[in-house]
Order: C-alpha cells, then structure tokens, then sequence
C-alpha cells in the first residue's frame, strides 16, 4: 500500500481497506467472504488481503484455497501461508503436496502449538518418519512417527552430534539443527536456526530522536533484543521491542 505525498491514502487502497474491515468484523461467513472478495480484486497483489481470503476460502474451496497461498509463498516466507498451503493440499485429499509446504513451515519458522494436528496428520497419510520443529526458547518439538518410536534419536548442531536432544546456551549462534531417528530425518529436518533467528526492520531520525521497528519473520510471537550502539561500537542501551501499539503499515 503507497501513500502520496501528503500522507493521504489512495482511493482505491482505503476502499480494500474498508471492505477488510467489514469482513473482519465477524458475523456471516458468506457476507466476509463476499467482502474479501472485493478487496482482494481491489488490491490483487496484497499480501495480507490475499492471505485472508486464502484463509477464509479453505474450508469450502480448498483449491481456490491453495491457488491463493502459493501465490502468496511465491513472494513471501509466511508461516501462515506455507501451513495454508499444507491443509488445502489435504482437504484436496493430497497429503505427498502437503508435506513440501509443512516441511518449509516446520524448517523456518518456530514451533507453535497449532501446527501439531496437521503435522500428525500428514505423517500419518503420508507414511513419513515423523516431524520436528524449534520452539523460541531453544527447545526442540521431536515427534517420531509411531513406528518409529522405539528407534534411537540424533541431534546434531551444524553437524556435530550432541549427547541427548538439548541444544546447547549458545544454540542461536547456530545455524542449522538436524534431527534423526537412525540415519533418517524427520520433516522439518534441517531446522533453519538463521532463519528463524533472522532480524527485520528499520531505524529512522524522527524529532531529534530515533524511532523504528523490528521483528522477526520466522518467530513473530518473540519480541527482538535490540542494542543501541555509539560509533565506536560501545553499547549504550539493550532492550527488548515489545511494544505493539503503534501499527506498522504493511
């Protein structure tokens, strides 16, 4: 979304965004799709009006559905669009397509607990030998397929074996973890450290201060630690970006 240069929204954006809006405000289902609808032919290109009508549209049109998250993942590395992708793929009755998308959700980006169900699933329709994931606080989600069970687990840190399966106080400075019941790996395996750890954001000037944003994309529920730095690299100030009150467009 662009603004002129008087900070004036275009037409055309703030008419996708009111239709967001009204499809968000909850009430029918059909009515909110009806209003994504029309702010997705608005604004085709939109990431995040792409990915509700994504959303909105996999319980009844799991095709139209996964049309709309590979669009998005074409672009964008979205934990929400690669798990969208994987759960039209089995509602499409594709479990093998389900699992490249659940693999690139499960490598990249941290653990969260509503991935558990359709990684289950997939394993069990596909056969595979289990999943893994990383949680943000460095612990490791290991989840062998049931015939697997009784087999011996492996970890390694950018391919050094470790005793047991707890990464070590320095597993940030890592940059990749796999995971391995014998000598094969589970979905998700390698677990991309890099990318989940990886920082996005910006800094500016602003009224004779600074002000900025920063987040990161593979872990959006963890708050970045961020330094404040003179020129001679001396730290001045750390601190945690926690505050979520001001919306960042886009």
């Amino acid at each position: 979304r662009r603004q002129d240069n008087t900070g004036t929204e275009p037409p055309v954006a703030a008419s996708a965004r009111a239709a967001m809006a009204r499809a968000l405000a909850g009430g029918d289902v059909a009515v909110s799709l009806r209003w994504l609808e029309r702010a997705h032919r608005l604004v085709p290109t939109d990431p995040n009006v792409t990915l509700a009508l994504a959303s909105a549209c996999l319980a009844r049109d799991p095709a139209r559905a996964a049309s709309l998250f590979q669009t998005v993942t074409q672009r964008h590395d979205v934990r929400q669009a690669w798990l969208g992708l994987a759960a039209a793929h089995l509602r499409l009755a594709r479990p093998e397509d389900a699992e490249q998308p659940l693999a690139i959700a499960l490598s990249r980006h941290a653990f969260v607990p509503d991935i558990v169900g359709l990684a289950e699933t997939v394993v069990r329709r596909t056969g595979g030998p289990g999943w893994c994931a990383l949680r943000p606080d460095g612990g490791l989600e290991i989840h062998p397929a049931a015939d697997r069970k009784t087999g011996k687990v492996l970890v390694l840190l950018d391919g050094k074996t470790l005793r047991g399966t707890t990464l070590p106080a320095h597993w940030q400075r890592a940059r990749t973890i796999d995971v391995r019941i014998g000598d094969v790996l589970l979905l998700g395996s390698p677990i991309q450290v890099t990318a989940i750890r990886r920082l996005a954001g910006c800094v500016e000037v602003a009224d004779g201060a600074i002000r900025g944003w920063a987040w990161h994309p593979g872990d959006p529920e963890t708050a970045p630690a961020l330094t404040l730095s003179d020129a001679a690299g001396r730290a001045l100030h750390r601190f945690v970006a926690s505050d979520e009150s001001v919306p960042i467009a886009d």
